[in-house]
């Protein structure tokens, strides 16, 4: 692919745990402990920022409704992890190794450091917020193909790890929460799939340099990505540098395919959505054994017209079919989908959707999708948003790496999640103590 042609632009923000004796904001050690001594269940809940505004990633974790179980060991947490007692002041050993890090990239560090809150509410913090703080900005580093531009330097405690996630309950392990991490926001200055390796392991070399830990998990690399016409996507969780190119590659296939759907669409003329029904009554007799369990318990099935949609949840989206993203939004409820240009037969359903096409009455090059469960509005609701994103473009979204591509797991957070920490005093970064600061 002609990337220059495109208008690749590719951005990085590296996360590296920090080797130190304790968490960021409380003395406990940095261990593996297993043994499980106290659960906590927590039901977490948005608010609004300072300015009135709900940030949108925050307020689709909410309505997702998930409830969060946390085990506890007394060796690696305690109850600042747990939001049951305030942060203590900021771990200098982490501070002094975030500072050199900065001075090997060239950043203006900052006279004083103030720690926000970023409003997190998967579950992956107790508190539903994660505290970070600017330590530098405007740096750079040189690699192969040029000077590529450092944003802005961060350090921040790390979030808890999802253990099990099932029937609405997701299970968390606080031994990882609270660690001292550094995020490298790089800028948009990479253009091909293996220049962005070539940053990603340039950096990753440099933070050898300092106490870091090390090993699988240790380090996480979220890419950024956007193509001319098209909107930014982040996809995060990358460990391996061998996958980073074929990411990107994956991505930009995914973007383009996206931008022919909404071409095709307009092509075919826009039509009109019309609101999801409740279509349990024609599966009563269905001899699908998913659905039939389903309705047994008290299930229901929804259905809804996608107008125009013939024959796109079969196009290619990077390594994945567009009726696979669309799946990704009611996954993200915990529900699946079957759609009409799926092999019914395959299905036993064949007959059923025969009856909901009396019901439901699409027109030529109109889909039917279904999705079933206890509470299957919010997913079905889900699957149209993101349908009629399709006639306007590329909607902008955080992705989760996932085999050779990425799948869709929340709206890309605003300047909303972010808010001032008030339980702890601004750190002041004296000419003296910054004259300490070796650099390896």
């Amino acid at each position: 692919m002609d990337y220059e042609k495109l208008g690749l632009k590719v951005g990085l923000e590296i996360h590296q745990q920090l080797a130190a004796q304790h968490k960021l904001f409380c003395k406990c050690s940095i261990v593996k402990a297993d043994e499980v001594l106290l659960e906590v269940k927590r039901k977490l809940r948005v608010v609004a920022g300072e300015l009135g505004e709900y940030d949108p990633a925050a307020l689709y974790e909410f309505l997702r409704g998930k409830v969060f179980n946390y085990k506890v060991n007394k060796y690696s947490s305690c109850l600042v992890e747990l939001d049951d007692d305030p942060p203590r002041e900021i771990n200098g050993e982490a501070l002094a190794t975030v500072l050199q890090i900065c001075k090997l990239l060239n950043c203006k560090i900052l006279d004083e450091i103030y720690v926000m809150r970023k409003t997190v509410i998967d579950g992956s913090s107790v508190s539903g917020f994660q505290r970070t703080a600017l330590v530098g900005l405007d740096g750079g580093i040189e690699t192969l193909s040029g000077n590529i531009s450092i944003g802005m330097i961060c350090i921040e405690e790390d979030s808890a790890p999802a253990i099990t996630k099932e029937a609405g309950i997701v299970e968390y392990r606080l031994a990882r929460s609270g660690i001292p991490l550094v995020e490298i926001a790089t800028g948009p200055d990479m253009h091909s799939p293996e220049q962005t390796k070539e940053v990603a392991e340039r950096i990753g070399l440099l933070l050898r340099s300092v106490s870091v830990v090390r090993g699988i998990g240790s380090i996480r690399q979220d890419i950024n990505i956007s193509i001319a016409g098209g909107e930014r996507i982040e996809i995060k969780g990358f460990q391996e540098l061998e996958r980073i190119p074929q990411a990107v590659e994956n991505e930009v296939n995914r973007q383009l395919a996206l931008m022919q759907i909404k071409d095709e669409l307009h092509k075919r003329g826009i039509a009109a959505f019309r609101q999801p029904q409740d279509v349990t009554h024609v599966f009563r007799n269905t001899r699908n054994n998913f659905l039939r369990k389903i309705i047994s318990e008290n299930g229901k099935v929804f259905g809804a017209v996608l107008p125009k949609f013939a024959g796109l949840l079969k196009k290619q989206c990077g390594d994945r079919t567009f009726g696979k993203e669309l799946a990704s939004y009611a996954e993200a409820y915990g529900y699946g989908i079957i759609h009409s240009d799926e092999d019914l037969e395959k299905h036993e359903l064949a007959g059923e959707f025969v009856k909901l096409r009396e019901e439901l009455k699409p027109e030529e090059h109109d889909i039917i999708v279904i999705t079933a469960g206890r509470n299957p509005e919010k997913a079905v609701q889900a699957i149209m948003a993101r349908a009629k994103q399709c006639l306007i473009g590329i909607p902008k979204e955080t992705r989760a790496a996932d085999g050779l591509g990425s799948k869709y797991t929340r709206p890309l957070p605003g300047s909303e999640r972010m808010y001032p920490e008030t339980d702890i005093p601004p750190v002041r970064i004296t000419k003296q103590f910054l004259a300490s600061v070796e650099v390896p």
